[in-house]
């Protein structure tokens, strides 16, 4: 990305999300709904996916930040689909 790699746009993304004023949703998995609110925003789910192996201090690298997920390309779809 030209303008910030993606750790840091996912803690960008996570933080406004995390704002005080607005009631936040889970993920894909969430129990929650959105009651009509202006206030109410959908936590987007981020998966960060690598073009090699992910090693230990990536994984926790990408855990800091925010991410919900990572993979390693090649990308496989049935475990996308997890």
């Amino acid at each position: 990305m030209p303008i910030m790699d993606g750790f840091k746009a996912t803690k960008k993304i996570k933080d406004y999300f995390s704002s005080s004023n607005i009631f936040v949703g889970g993920g894909c998995n969430s129990d929650f709904e959105d009651d009509g609110s202006e206030n109410f925003k959908q936590v987007p789910v981020i998966v960060a996916l690598s073009a090699s192996e992910l090693d230990s201090q990536l994984i926790e690298q990408c855990r800091e930040c925010g991410f919900d997920d990572w993979m390693s390309s090649p990308l496989n779809c049935q475990l996308l689909k997890q």
